[in-house]
């Protein structure tokens, strides 16, 4: 995996998301396609919190924004970008989730 996808300062790091987006694009098109996409969300441990194909899919609609049924190296960092500053933006983790975890 790439690594961290944000800096020190907690804003999303540019190079990071698109090294990422290399590593996802396996066939090296520029252009990720939904089962490059579901390795990668396949390898990510979402335990019994989301089923990997939910999280495929929906990942795949927010990231495809022009429904072309690929997505660009842009498309990607735009939509990684969103996504980490909403998560940003909502740091109470108990309004993500309807039920509660205990560690």
């Amino acid at each position: 995996m790439v690594g961290r996808l944000l800096k020190d300062d907690d804003t999303p790091d540019i190079d990071a998301i698109k090294r990422l987006f290399d590593e996802v694009d396996v066939d090296k098109n520029s252009h990720i396609s939904r089962s490059e996409l579901e390795q990668i969300v396949k390898k990510i441990q979402f335990g019994k919190v989301i089923d990997a194909d939910e999280a495929n899919t929906k990942l795949y609609k927010y990231l495809d924004v022009d429904k072309d049924n690929e997505i660009t190296e842009q498309e990607f960092v735009d939509g990684f970008i969103k996504l980490i500053n909403s998560n940003s933006n909502h740091d109470d983790p108990s309004s993500s989730s309807s039920s509660h975890e205990t560690n």
